[in-house]
């Protein structure tokens, strides 16, 4: 994932996003967003995705904090082939399934080469339902894991 156009670990991306909803409930908001961007290796972005949606619950429920988790397709390079952008929007949908975030943010095949139309943005909703579909259920958001330890030290520093 990215922080202002940097690479950053995933830990770092989760605590992030927990401690802008923290700074959101200290201004008065009680309903929010949080977010990560799918990255290149789908085991860690499981693991990131499950780390926030532990942290949230550990953490925004007790405020009183409605939240839910976005995933946002791979928002870097996006690959020039059909197949390549194809591949990459099913394996952000399966993320977003096998983690149970209810909100995918999706990127076309021609957002490689210019702004999509939006005949382009729903075939592309269409590609991530139908991955979606054949995707396996929620896993285990309370598993310990790397991502929510490094997440949870700097949340707590």
């Amino acid at each position: 994932g990215c922080m202002l156009g940097q690479l950053c670990p995933p830990g770092q991306l989760v605590a992030i996003s927990v401690l802008e909803a923290l700074f959101f409930r200290q201004h008065g908001l009680d309903d929010v967003s949080v977010s990560y961007a799918q990255q290149a290796n789908a085991d860690q972005d499981r693991e990131a995705v499950l780390a926030l949606r532990r942290l949230c619950t550990e953490l925004l429920t007790p405020l009183g904090i409605e939240w839910h988790v976005v995933v946002y397709a791979y928002m870097g390079v996006y690959p020039t082939t059909d197949e390549g952008a194809h591949g990459l929007l099913a394996r952000a949908a399966e993320l977003a399934v096998t983690t149970g975030a209810p909100r995918l943010i999706v990127k076309t095949v021609a957002e490689s080469r210019r702004i999509p139309t939006v005949r382009e943005n729903v075939a592309a909703l269409e590609h991530a339902a139908a991955a979606a579909r054949s995707a396996a259920g929620p896993h285990d958001a309370t598993a310990d894991s790397q991502t929510y330890a490094e997440a949870r030290a700097l949340i707590d520093a």
